[in-house]
């Protein structure tokens, strides 16, 4: 009979792979960042918004399709990451990737209606689309209940990966993110 030890690691989540994932967590904020540039000579609340896409329909169009592009792709970043995390810190992990995925659901659907609002700049003339969403501004939608969850969710995924990582840096053979 032999005497078998148990690993040590804890094992490497499947989904979605570190490559996927890495991938995500470079190209999603690279996305955003580059989306957010473009549209930085304009003020960011709505009428300025709108008022660009009035004068500037490509560059908005595409300022706002690379941030969108890129909520969606640091899901399956925040995934990957919160499993990494997961294996020491179960509790922020679990907590953090749930708020942060629920976050970035709600900023996907936020784009739906910043689209819906260039649409009627094109319909209707701006000064119509401004004061429609100026009266619709506040309205209830059960996503507006997530939109503090993206901050919160990082937060935590923060705390969890320094925590992971404050004794083997990234760079240490031994640990490989496995803490």
């Amino acid at each position: 009979m032999t005497n078998t030890s148990s690993s040590t690691t804890a094992p490497q989540p499947d989904f979605p792979g570190r490559w996927v994932g890495g991938a995500s967590l470079v190209v999603g904020p690279s996305l955003v960042l580059a989306g957010v540039l473009l549209r930085a000579r304009f003020g960011f609340f709505f009428p300025a918004q709108l008022s660009a896409y009035e004068h500037h329909p490509d560059l908005m169009t595409a300022s706002y399709s690379l941030v969108s592009a890129g909520w969606v792709l640091l899901c399956p970043g925040v995934a990957f990451l919160a499993a990494r995390i997961g294996a020491r810190f179960r509790e922020l992990a679990v907590w953090g990737g749930v708020l942060t995925v629920l976050g970035l659901f709600a900023r996907a659907f936020h784009a739906g209606v910043d689209h819906a609002g260039f649409q009627l700049v094109t319909a209707q003339g701006v000064a119509s689309a401004t004061r429609t969403v100026s009266e619709t501004y506040g309205a209830f939608h059960v996503f507006s209940a997530l939109n503090a969850a993206i901050m919160g969710g990082w937060v935590l995924l923060a705390v969890g990966a320094y925590r992971c990582v404050r004794r083997h840096w990234p760079w240490c053979r031994r640990c490989r993110w496995a803490c």
